[in-house]
């Protein structure tokens, strides 16, 4: 069975073939339209999903457009064009809200209360260096900036802040798009081998000389010296040692030094940081030079070293000088290791932390500065703030006073109250950059001593051959920032011995105007009193506010010192649940110092 030629060949069906092309035409059709639809429900569901997520639970945090860099010693090569930014991704990316930075605080943990980040690292965006860096972009850049939970360093401009970090920090910070590079050094040594051009701070330290600058042995040797030649008004002693057993050398200068006086107590600082290093070599020749001029009869210097006791510590931090390091031996900022009002301090407490504070709890001190360097200004309480955000003033009960105080070092400084970084030379703590755990904060809530962060000079390690300059610059303000404690209201505070016998005994004040008897003096039935001191502004008003400070007089003499800004107060003394007011005290700008005493009793 065959087929012929013809037979085998089909028949053309031209009808069939056009349904057929037909039908798979509109078949194809229906599947694109189907997958067209598809994909839009798909990218309207995501869209809705990541809103909700972003507005509800704020943990959506899209990272900024801007590419991190690849090396930290050219930040330059990393800088993007402000015009390569979408402001708009940039705002997005800045919806970080107040848990974030908790979560970060948390996540850092280790960085923030354990031994400080070992990098100190330059944070900018290229946002704040182009021509965005006047708009609202550049604001909301530098606002999470300085929101950020960080160990921030003295450098702050609009567009840059210094901070020390961590290899994990500085990871996350480059991911958010920020550029993050080593601080280039301020070397201006001579005898360095480092070129300032290149050289980060750290290499900076490894290379600068001791030469002029004194180490311990050197340090130990001009005290002790200085505390012969001056045995009438000199006497050495340490308050405790270092964590590699070096002693915290301080210098009591006073009419019977070693001896306890109805007189106000005076202190100053250096060194707490060991590669800031000005306020060490100032604070030796500061004692030096009121030693000398007592000596030869100057009635100021008399007159101040016979009515005040000063304290002069020039050194707190003598192994982290050795080490050419900020930290202490056991790498741990002395700086945030103090108790603090928000428990944000680090821990555990170190040797020379525990030293100052068990000397500042054996005397009654008064006023107080401790110096450190990489900038040039007066630093005065709150350091931190709750919200733990840089930039946002915190002004303590004191603040107005606190203000005149670093008025009066920055007037009295040859150059440091032309600053053009800091109005007038000065800034509130918090408002420059929040730091936890600090010694002035801690001074103030803690031990009611009055303490200022005096910064000298920008360059933290500067040439041996410009201390005797910076030592100019400063002589007149340590001196008019000492004559402080002598200032404001202070008087005595006494009881009669019958008080404690019977429960009807009256209260009364004696004004400074009549009174003529001191604790000293006073007769045999008068004890000195342990009493609270509160004082209150007299308003324009006429109403009165307290001031939310207490002061306390001693309990060995009786005596106080409350100091106070310029305005008219009321003192309010209490003991014992008895309570006498003193009115009408005026404070005026000549400084002028007002006795209140205070008797208890019949």
């Amino acid at each position: 069975f065959t087929l012929s030629a013809n037979e085998a060949k089909p028949k053309q069906n031209t009808h069939t073939h056009t349904n057929v092309r037909s039908l798979f035409f509109w078949r194809t059709m229906k599947c694109t339209l189907f997958a067209a639809v598809s994909v839009a429900m798909f990218c309207l569901l995501s869209t809705a999903a990541v809103t909700v997520l972003a507005q509800e639970n704020h943990q959506f945090v899209p990272q900024l457009s801007v590419p991190a860099s690849e090396n930290a010693a050219e930040p330059a090569s990393a800088t993007v064009a402000a015009a390569d930014v979408a402001p708009a991704k940039v705002l997005s990316a800045l919806s970080q809200d107040r848990q974030t930075v908790e979560e970060l605080a948390s996540l850092w943990e280790d960085e923030l209360s354990g031994p400080m980040p070992e990098h100190l690292m330059r944070i900018s965006h290229s946002v704040l260096q182009g021509e965005l860096a006047d708009s609202q972009e550049a604001s909301a850049v530098r606002e999470r900036l300085l929101s950020l939970p960080l160990v921030f360093d003295h450098h702050r401009t609009s567009s840059e802040i210094d901070a020390y970090l961590s290899s994990r920090q500085i990871d996350w910070l480059r991911e958010q798009g920020f550029l993050v590079s080593e601080v280039p050094s301020t070397n201006d040594n001579e005898e360095s081998t480092t070129s300032t051009s290149t050289s980060s701070y750290s290499e900076y330290l490894r290379s600068v000389s001791f030469s002029g600058y004194h180490n311990y042995e050197q340090l130990t040797s001009a005290l002790q010296e200085l505390a012969s030649q001056h045995s009438q008004v000199a006497r050495l002693t340490s308050v405790g040692n270092s964590v590699q057993g070096r002693k915290l050398w301080a210098l009591e200068i006073s009419r019977n030094p070693g001896v306890r006086e109805p007189e106000p107590y005076f202190k100053y600082v250096g060194n707490m940081h060991g590669d800031e290093v000005v306020g060490r070599e100032n604070c030796l020749r500061f004692a030096a030079h009121l030693l000398e001029r007592y000596a030869a009869g100057d009635p100021e210097v008399v007159e101040l070293v016979n009515t005040v006791s000063v304290w002069v510590l020039p050194s707190m931090n003598p192994d982290g000088f050795e080490l050419r390091q900020r930290a202490n031996r056991n790498r741990f900022d002395l700086n945030r290791n103090f108790p603090d009002r928000f428990d944000l301090g680090t821990s555990p407490r170190q040797p020379e932390t525990q030293a100052i504070m068990d000397w500042v709890s054996a005397y009654p001190f008064v006023l107080s500065a401790n110096f450190h360097g990489g900038s040039q200004v007066a630093n005065y309480p709150f350091d931190g703030n709750r919200e733990r955000r840089s930039g946002r003033y915190e002004a303590s009960p004191d603040d107005a006073l606190f203000r005149r105080l670093a008025l009066v070092y920055s007037n009295a400084h040859r150059t440091m109250h032309d600053s053009r970084e800091f109005a007038q030379g000065i800034t509130n703590g918090a408002d420059w950059y929040v730091l936890y755990g600090g010694m002035q904060d801690w001074n103030y809530i803690h031990r009611q001593c009055l303490e200022l962060t005096i910064e000298l000079t920008n360059t933290k390690w500067p040439s041996a051959s410009t201390l005797a300059q910076h030592w100019e610059d400063n002589r007149e303000a340590m001196l008019a920032y000492l004559r402080m404690v002598k200032t404001g209201a202070y008087g005595f505070v006494t009881y009669t011995e019958e008080q404690q016998q019977s429960k009807s005994t009256t209260a009364s004040a004696s004004s400074a105007a009549s009174s003529s008897s001191s604790a000293s003096s006073a007769s045999s039935s008068s004890l000195p009193a342990e009493a609270k001191i509160i004082a209150l502004e007299q308003l324009d008003s006429g109403e009165l506010r307290a001031i939310d400070h207490l002061v306390y007089s001693t309990a060995l003499f009786g005596d106080y010192y409350r100091l106070l800004p310029v305005g008219t107060f009321t003192l309010r003394a209490t003991f014992r649940g008895q309570t006498i007011e003193q009115q009408n005290i005026r404070i005026d700008e000549q400084n002028t110092r007002v006795r209140v005493d205070f008797h208890f009793g019949n």
